[in-house]
């Protein structure tokens, strides 16, 4: 890998690190931080594209990463890493259980078992631990930090160094059950690159974990959990993959590789029926921004189907503020306000139906190449029918017919109109697909009220 992640003071240090074994090492390297800006974007098209597509779409944008390590330099730098059973008690190290999407996630129909889960808006900023051991210190904090920000709309910047001084070893427990007991303070109190703080840590405590919860080796479990936007901390053997990604960041399943171990954040996923595994999580790792893809990395979900993984999901935190801890769990959701009080004599209000995939039919027309509709099968366009008070309402629609399309499987449709006026009945149709072939059914619709709901429709049957 070119670029400064395996930079010569970090391989003197990492070698140092594996003669020494895990403790904590007597030098300090600097340069703890390589922040990026918050990840940002509308992922809702990326929900139709296929896994590898999406994992495309889903890489952060920015300058083409470093190439990959040859075999050698995979071998010695697995070999510094710290061993499993240091990170992980060897009598909590297992295996998961394969995921079955078909039964267990209920995704919807066949061709619409997709979904992504992206927590990465609410990290604050990227993270290299360098030569030191420390990786049970960086995922703990930033789960902390990323629950932190959701919660509470405040992104912090947390010390590693502070943390790690309340447990001192390898054990990803000991970190979870520090993060409980003791508060974190500002990364400027305590900086990565000082052996000491530079004020009092008392008087600077900031954030800290109130409750955690270890997870059973179930992907269920795990994706419940970033469903609900609750990070997760995992601990893993390391592979030859998950130490030297594939382009992208991709890290493939396998063996782990002379029982190293490695401690990292989960904050995302993607899920797909139609990939061997069922998807990839979305890690946050403290190797840098020159890892994978800028920091990040997609893990298949059967890794942890080869090699020992151990998972807790960060269920509460706390921020101080004025003196005073405030639980996450007592900070309403984001854009829900609490309940108004019932007057004793409360006005009948009728009640108005919401609009529903049942009030669609999504179907697939046939059409020639000049347009002429009904009589061809040369091939199709796609036609959402409705009331013309539901049409009203619709702001956008959003097709994606088949992979077999590529990116000229996806069609927008914007309306043209303003809230309340009639809309046509054919204003939402797509593009023209030419199509040799029927018998098979497109992707879901999404479409998107003025009010901001999103609704999926079911897939139509292309049929000559």
């Amino acid at each position: 890998m070119n670029g400064n992640y395996w930079s010569a003071a970090r391989w003197a240090g990492l070698v140092a690190f594996a003669l020494g074994g895990c403790g904590p090492q007597e030098s300090v390297v600097s340069g703890r931080h390589s922040l990026h800006p918050t990840v940002s974007g509308d992922m809702t098209r990326d929900h139709f594209l296929g896994v590898e597509e999406v994992v495309q779409k889903f890489q952060l944008s920015g300058d083409q990463q470093p190439g990959p390590l040859d075999d050698s330099e995979v071998d010695a730098r697995l070999a510094a890493l710290p061993r499993l059973d240091e990170i992980v008690p060897t009598g909590k190290q297992q295996f998961m259980q394969k995921l079955d999407l078909s039964h267990d996630l209920s995704l919807g129909d066949a061709d619409a078992q997709r979904e992504v889960i992206d927590l990465r808006v609410y990290d604050v900023g990227m993270r290299d631990q360098g030569a030191e051991g420390l990786c049970t210190a960086f995922a703990t904090v930033a789960a902390v930090e990323n629950m932190t920000n959701r919660v509470f709309q405040k992104p912090l910047d947390l010390s590693e160094r502070a943390h790690w001084r309340n447990y001192r070893e390898y054990s990803a427990l000991s970190s979870l059950e520090a993060a409980q007991r003791y508060a974190m303070v500002p990364e400027s109190v305590w900086p990565y690159s000082s052996s000491a703080p530079k004020s009092d840590l008392s008087a600077a405590k900031t954030a800290r974990m109130r409750d955690w919860q270890e997870l059973d080796l179930d992907h269920l479990e795990v994706i419940k959990s970033l469903r609900e936007g609750y990070p997760v901390v995992i601990a893993m053997g390391v592979n030859r993959s998950l130490m030297n990604p594939s382009s992208g960041g991709i890290v493939r399943a396998g063996a782990a590789s002379g029982g190293a171990g490695h401690a990292i954040t989960i904050v995302g996923a993607i899920i797909d029926q139609h990939v061997p595994g069922g998807g990839y999580y979305v890690i946050k790792n403290s190797w840098g921004s020159d890892y994978g893809d800028k920091g990040y990395a997609y893990v298949a979900f059967d890794y942890c189907e080869y090699t020992y993984c151990y998972v807790w999901k960060v269920d509460e935190v706390a921020l101080f503020t004025d003196g005073k801890e405030v639980s996450s769990k007592d900070v309403p959701k984001p854009g829900i306000d609490p309940a108004p009080p019932v007057p004793t004599f409360a006005p009948v209000i009728p009640v108005v139906p919401e609009i529903s995939a049942k009030d669609f039919v999504l179907s697939a027309r046939t059409m020639d190449l000049y347009g002429r509709r009904g009589n061809s099968s040369q091939g199709f366009y796609l036609s959402l029918a409705a009331s013309a008070e539901v049409l009203s309402k619709i702001a956008a629609v959003e097709y994606w017919t088949s992979s077999a399309y590529r990116q000229q499987g996806y069609f927008r449709v914007v309306s043209g109109s303003k809230a309340g006026i009639s809309v046509d009945s054919g204003a939402f149709d797509s593009m023209f697909y030419p199509a040799s072939s029927g018998g098979w059914k497109t992707f879901p619709a999404k479409v998107t009220l003025r009010d901001g709901r999103k609704i999926e429709i079911p897939g139509a049957m292309v049929n000559f």
